[in-house]
């Protein structure tokens, strides 16, 4: 697709005379102003990467000392019920399934 930028003022002689317009000196020109786009557009996205990175690692962080959190409650939480089990457990050692119903006969 060609673009051409039409200006409202009336050609330069010079130009018409050297066969050149207004319009094909903003053609010729074009080119420079879509590199230097090119350029800022390619800083912008790595800047955007850059920072999703960032936001991204933010985000890991965070959810690694959730899961941390979770992991230290479920560990203390699993100490205190090891600690029941092995009180319960000493409790009823010795005793039969049977005995440990006194209102049953047997």
């Amino acid at each position: 697709m060609k673009l051409t930028v039409l200006r409202s003022s009336v050609h330069n002689k010079e130009s018409l005379a050297n066969g050149t317009s207004d319009e094909e000196s903003a053609e010729i020109s074009r080119p420079e102003t879509v590199q230097e786009c090119k350029a800022m557009g390619s800083k912008v996205s790595d800047l955007e990467a850059t920072v999703g990175i960032e936001n991204q690692r933010r985000f890991h962080v965070q959810k690694l000392f959730r899961v941390g959190e979770k992991y230290e409650e479920c560990k203390a939480m699993g100490s205190k019920v090891s600690d029941l089990e092995a009180t319960v457990g000493t409790e009823n050692r010795g005793l039969d399934y049977k005995s440990s119903f006194p209102c049953e006969d047997r």
